[in-house]
């Protein structure tokens, strides 16, 4: 639904499509996916941390579409503990995710400090995973 000028589309579609492939024995697995969001309106949008959400806007009519991609491989020697080494690439069409200077202002910004926002955001995430 595209909506008109003074009534502007409030509405989300997307779709996540993941695979996971299990080896030896079940203690290794390798994952793969990603997915599509368009938002128009940026209806449902979770806004950004801090001083990013006045920044990002949720006005009406105000478009999001955004895409990611991701792949980890897990080592699981048992049922408590996994090592995992996970890749990320996430893009939006305007700026979303957190740069290098944050959301967040320091103590003592200037007036003039802007909460950081880009569009691109890619991660190597190397993790421990544990329950008890």
């Amino acid at each position: 639904m595209a909506g008109a000028k003074n009534n502007p589309a409030q509405n989300f579609e997307g779709f996540l499509a993941y695979n996971r492939l299990w080896f030896l024995k079940d203690q290794l697995a390798w994952t793969i996916g990603g997915g599509l969001t368009n938002n128009p309106g940026r209806y449902l949008v979770i806004q950004p941390p801090g001083a990013g959400a006045a920044a990002f806007g949720a006005n009406p009519g105000s478009r999001f579409q955004a895409w990611d991609a991701e792949t980890n491989f897990d080592y699981m020697p048992n049922d408590y503990l996994t090592f995992r080494v996970e890749g990320d690439q996430r893009q939006a069409d305007v700026g979303y995710f957190a740069g290098r200077q944050g959301v967040t202002p320091p103590s003592g910004a200037p007036a003039t400090w802007r909460p950081d926002l880009v569009r691109n955001d890619t991660r190597v995430v190397v993790a421990l995973l544990f329950r008890m």
